[in-house]
């Protein structure tokens, strides 16, 4: 069986303006000071109701103090300013005049760069010019009417950038220094597929019904109309209580992989929606779900309707309507939700209290079945809800319903199904591959990711090993800016459409899933590093955080399909639990690492609950299964095995013999300390340190290649030679994969993946 790991970093945190790439944002604390002004320099916007909603949401989710001046009043330079305005009033020319930009019209000249599009918004964050080391984000178009979709988005940003947005999509995108000055060499096109000049992208176009269809990749016909399909139904549902009307001859823009999707505004949306170009942009998976419709509703549904007095009601009716969670029936994924020891009550699930930690693959879709359950009664009551319905005390009639729906679905569903016994496993072969999401190292988002899959399962590999960065939306002044960094809470999981897409991509490709909870590496690694150390309280809030984590892993997990989740890799201290011999007679050390072990067990265990695949904790060599005693727990060891510097010089740069004693000494090490249990070879390869300074990418560099080779040949006789029948797998790692070309890809270890074990 061919398998695909996917390591994600799943996590527990966000980077203070949303995103990471390498810069510094402004200096702002919100603990300090988190009053913000609103400057508005048109009297026609002040009352927008979207506008009004928003500066809500900075005070509630945001901690911001808000404060909108009035007409004439000048701003003062000891807080954050939000200028709202049009090309052409005073304080937004003075601030497009500091930013080195010109607007007339339908043109847009930014540091001398001109480009040229129409119902344009530009939305800017940078060092404010009256003083004071504060931010000022600036939104501003050609005329009001260009100016509404922006409202709709606002929030105050943290990062130096600028975006114009042109028809509902983003076009153009630079980092600015901190003193507002275009940064040349971080300028991006950033304009969709579709908006490309002809002939950039290789696009199909067809007409389905009176829906106008472009696609790229591999999508084929009968997902494409099956999309538009759910798009109709979506929009039907809902018009049916909203009375929202559906648009005449829209636009379906389809892909069927991240590439291109990383660039999007939203790429870790299922689509994006142009209400002026009436165009759904959309990652497709097969069978044409997705998100089944459900963003294109939400967009219609509060475009037609205004404001939810709620506001995730927009979300959770859209998904009803679309009858599908992540490309799921939502009533077979709240099955699994079904069987949960410990749910939300109604009462949590509308105030959202207490919530902020709790993964969104649980509290959305439940959200959705209580609007299923007021929708089967009397739909009529939703539209009374959205205008009305801020008061839990409006949602009580429905409670007793929600909750015989829950029990009704828990009777059908048997819970999550035992993993298949590993006796019964094929081995699970294959290699590792480095990269993310960001826009510097595509890695899965690449355009040649297909071809690499589909290469994968040529030579047989039976795991293709993913190291993932799970990271936030690119820099804007658009996302949220609540510094985290020093509260272990849920992450930001906007990039996981983009993982549930290659997910999907590689099963079509033959290769099953296995993925890996990484947290070190995290925005707010640094917290619960600092929350595992050797302190009981400590350890009590760290599992706390982690456990989050770990549920919404396995959430994920079984959303993608995965059939093995590592829940945890090189975890260090934190998973030991045996004791050392000076530490059997210190009784505090011992409740400690009682407390660790209860902790870990109780994990494991609430993980089970969702999650049917095996389980494993990945450790950092032979010698460290032994210090901890979870293994019973899960399904199978987990051991990284590196081949390091030093062995890599005594063998005089790469001689076989000497390597394949290493390897063959490492796979007996790991063979006796799993003390007859099935493990797998988690990680295999150089370490990092190996190829420190080198770079990612190996492409072009015959000496490295040549040295991986016999690296490889010395791994697959060793194998052969073991024949161990306990090893039920291997994950060749460090081969910088993703940013190789098709083709290159498999010189080098082609007879590690298909040593030892004969044909599947």
């Amino acid at each position: 069986m061919v398998a695909l790991l996917i390591q994600c970093l799943f996590g527990c945190g966000e980077p203070a303006d949303g995103h990471h790439k390498g810069g510094a944002g402004l200096a702002w604390s919100l603990s300090s000071n988190p009053t913000v002004q609103v400057q508005i320099t048109r009297p026609g916007i002040v009352n927008d109701p979207w506008l009004l909603h928003g500066m809500d949401r900075w005070s509630g989710e945001m901690g911001l103090q808000v404060r909108v001046l009035e007409a004439g009043e000048s701003p003062s330079s000891g807080f954050a300013r939000v200028i709202i305005g049009c090309a052409g009033d005073k304080a937004v020319d003075e601030l497009l005049e500091h930013l080195g930009i010109q607007q007339r019209n339908t043109h847009w000249s930014i540091a001398g760069m001109t480009a040229t599009h129409k119902s344009a918004w530009l939305v800017a964050t940078f060092l404010d010019p009256l003083g004071g080391g504060y931010p000022v984000t600036l939104l501003c178009a050609q005329n009001e009417e260009s100016l509404a979709p922006g409202l709709k988005r606002l929030q105050p940003g943290t990062f130096p950038m600028l975006r114009l947005y042109s028809e509902g999509f983003p076009v153009l995108e630079t980092e600015l220094n901190s003193l507002g000055k275009v940064r040349r060499d971080r300028w991006l096109d950033c304009r969709p597929w579709h908006r490309q000049p002809k002939g950039v992208v290789d696009r199909r176009r067809s007409r389905y019904k009176d829906w106008h269809i472009d696609s790229v990749g591999e999508c084929v016909d009968v997902d494409l109309r099956a999309y538009a399909d759910s798009v109709d139904g979506t929009w039907q549902v809902l018009g049916f209580w909203s009375g929202l009307e559906r648009p005449n001859s829209p636009k379906l823009f389809a892909q069927d992989s991240a590439h291109q999707w990383r660039l999007a505004d939203r790429p870790g949306g299922w689509a994006q929606v142009s209400l002026e170009s009436k165009s759904v942009q959309a990652l497709i998976l097969p069978g044409g779900k997705g998100d089944g419709g459900a963003e294109a509703g939400r967009v219609y549904l509060e475009q037609h309707l205004g404001p939810a007095a709620l506001p995730w009601l927009a979300e959770a009716a859209a998904i009803q309507a679309s009858g599908i969670y992540w490309g799921i029936p939502l009533e077979q994924w709240c099955r699994h939700l079904a069987c949960l020891i410990e749910l939300p009550t109604p009462q949590k699930l509308i105030s959202g209290e207490g919530l902020a930690r709790t993964s969104p693959h649980l509290i959305t879709p439940l959200r959705a079945l209580l609007v299923q359950v007021i929708s089967d009664q009397d739909p009529r009551q939703l539209k009374r809800l959205w205008v009305e319905g801020a008061s839990i005390n409006d949602w009580k009639p429905w409670f007793a319903a929600f909750g015989e729906r829950l029990g009704g679905l828990t009777e059908t569903q048997q819970g999550a199904q035992s993993p298949q016994s590993l006796e019964q496993w094929s081995t699970r072969r294959g290699v590792s591959m480095q990269g993310g999401f960001d826009l510097e190292a595509p890695g899965l988002a690449s355009a040649s990711h297909g071809a690499r899959l589909r290469e994968l399962r040529v030579a047989q590999a039976s795991v293709a090993a993913y190291t993932l960065n799970l990271i936030s939306a690119p820099h804007s002044p658009l996302v949220r800016s609540r510094p985290l960094r020093d509260d272990p809470r849920m992450g930001d999981v906007r990039s996981e459409t983009l993982l549930l897409a290659s997910a999907a991509m590689a099963r079509r490709a033959g290769i099953s899933v296995a993925m890996e909870l990484e947290i070190w590496a995290t925005p707010s690694g640094v917290a619960l590093q600092d929350l595992s150390w050797p302190n009981r309280s400590r350890t009590k809030h760290f599992f706390e955080a982690y456990l989050r984590g770990a549920m919404h892993a396995a959430l994920f997990g079984r959303l993608a399909g995965a059939e093995l989740l590592c829940l945890g890799g090189d975890m260090g201290e934190v998973l030991r639990t045996r004791p050392r011999e000076e530490e059997v007679q210190d009784a505090d050390r011992m409740a400690l690492l009682e407390l660790r072990s209860r902790s870990w067990k109780h994990l494991i265990r609430s993980v089970r609950q969702v999650f049917d695949g095996a389980l494993t904790l990945a450790v950092p060599g032979p010698r460290s299964v032994e210090h901890t005693d979870v293994w019973g727990s899960l399904d199978v060891v987990g051991i990284n095995l590196f081949l390091g510097k030093r062995t890599l010089e005594q063998s005089g740069g790469g001689a076989p013999s000497t390597i394949q004693r290493y390897w063959s000494g490492g796979l007996e090490a790991a063979s006796q300390a799993s003390s007859g249990r099935p493990h797998i070879l988690w990680s295999v390869g150089l370490h990092s340190k190996v190829r420190a300074g080198q770079g990612h990418s190996l492409a072009g560099n015959a000496g490295q290649l040549a040295q991986d080779q016999r690296v490889w040949q010395a791994f697959a006789k060793a194998l052969e030679e073991r024949g161990d029948t306990g090893l039920k797998g291997y994950f060749l790692h460090g081969l910088g994969l993703d940013r190789n070309e098709p083709g290159d890809l498999l010189l080098g270890f082609e007879e590690a993946l298909g040593a030892g074990f004969g044909e599947d």
